[in-house]
């Protein structure tokens, strides 16, 4: 009897409480080192910032450029700045890998506009930024492999070319609760539509998220990775614990791909691209108030038909929210 008074204490004194939601800094790193493997898509590193719901003016140009609108949805909008690296199975050879992915870097600043209501989501996400030398990668690379066992890269000369890139995303998500309730123990879907259109990109997704957690988040998940490496704005908003485990995927129509099919106006390197791709990730998410944890692995099916083996890393997301909502 006392033990299960005190569980029930315990579980009170850890309930979260909502509040209105915050705006908040975080930090998105992606490395597939932990997997014990150098390839391919071997890393990224992000800041960004995400808002808090928005009123008026704000709110109004918001919903003016978003073709999809909820009439009681809170408006937000976020911004990121980033760089990917990618290169081929063996860094070791110094010539060009023929059958492999070229060396690519890619540096972007992406701006996102969402609305989003109790059930239903709809984003815009806008990246610019270039592919190539100026993006830095390899000497990124060759920075952190001096404090890491891995070797040195020896083929970023044959890399893309200079070249600047856009792409505009477009996403719908629904939220459907299966079992459980959201104040305690809970069972999501999140399943969602979207698309993209530009030189870095052009394809076209559906895909779903299911998660199981102790006071599941006022948000719609998160974005499987995209050429931009983005996610959206996701604002978390609580005063105690949230808790979730979970499992995603997509399921990808690629009709061009710049990382792979190379330069758009420049002769270079580049592989015969799979038109249709799947994305898979399983991972945690842990929310202390204003900080959140999510933590989880990735793996890509074959993104072109040479492709050794399929692609595995590991993605860290830390955010810090205002201490006041704002």
């Amino acid at each position: 009897m006392l033990s299960g008074v005190t569980l029930a204490l315990f579980a009170t004194s850890i309930e979260a409480q909502e509040v209105a939601p915050r705006s908040a800094f975080f930090l998105h790193f992606d490395n597939d080192f932990v997997e014990s493997t150098d390839r391919c898509y071997t890393g990224g590193l992000s800041l960004g910032w995400t808002s808090a719901e928005v009123s008026g003016k704000a709110a109004a140009r918001i919903r003016r450029i978003l073709p999809f609108d909820s009439p009681a949805g809170r408006a937000m909008w976020g911004l990121k700045l980033g760089q990917k690296v990618y290169t081929p199975d063996d860094i070791s050879i110094a010539d060009v890998v023929v059958n492999d992915r070229p060396y690519a870097g890619a540096f972007l600043l992406t701006g996102s506009a969402l609305v989003d209501s109790p059930r239903r989501q709809g984003a815009m996400e806008l990246s610019v930024g270039l592919v190539g030398p100026d993006a830095l990668a390899e000497q990124t690379q060759s920075l952190v492999h001096r404090f890491t066992p891995s070797g040195e890269p020896l083929g970023w000369r044959h890399q893309l070319h200079d070249e600047p890139v856009v792409q505009l995303v477009l996403d719908e998500r629904r939220r459907y609760l299966l079992a459980g309730d959201r104040r305690h123990i809970g069972i999501e879907l999140l399943p969602h539509v979207s698309g993209g259109i530009g030189n870095l990109a052009t394809f076209a997704a559906i895909g779903a998220e299911v998660r199981l957690g102790w006071r599941l988040p006022d948000d719609f998940g998160r974005a499987l990775v995209r050429p931009s490496g983005f996610r959206g704005p996701s604002t978390f908003a609580t005063e105690g614990v949230q808790f979730q485990l979970f499992a995603a995927a997509d399921r990808k129509a690629i009709a061009r791909d710049l990382l792979l099919d190379g330069n758009t106006f420049r002769s270079s390197h580049r592989v015969q691209r799979e038109p249709f791709t799947s994305d898979i990730s399983v991972g945690m998410a842990l929310t202390l108030g204003r900080v959140a944890l999510r933590y989880e692995t990735v793996m890509w099916t074959r993104k072109f038909t040479t492709e050794s083996r399929r692609q595995r890393y590991s993605s860290l997301l830390v955010g810090i929210a205002r201490s006041s909502p704002r």
